[in-house]
């Protein structure tokens, strides 16, 4: 299943950086925020494939684009 799931917050820490600079950074996101309401089940449940993450300061200026599996 591929999916895009708009709007989840995750926690950060704000990085400083020089120009040029990289860094590798960590993102938490909560399990349930990566869920999706499974009628035949009656409940949430965590697919399993391909999700699209999209990180930027809104839904019109995307900085980075990358896929995880989960």
């Amino acid at each position: 299943m591929r999916s895009r799931i708009w709007g989840i917050r995750a926690r950060y820490q704000k990085v400083e950086l020089a120009p040029g600079e990289t860094k590798r950074v960590r993102v938490h996101v909560a399990e349930r925020a990566l869920q999706h309401w499974d009628e035949a089940a009656g409940g949430w449940k965590l697919g399993g494939g391909k999700r699209a993450v999209e990180i930027g300061s809104s839904s019109r200026d995307i900085d980075l684009r990358a896929d995880i599996n989960l």
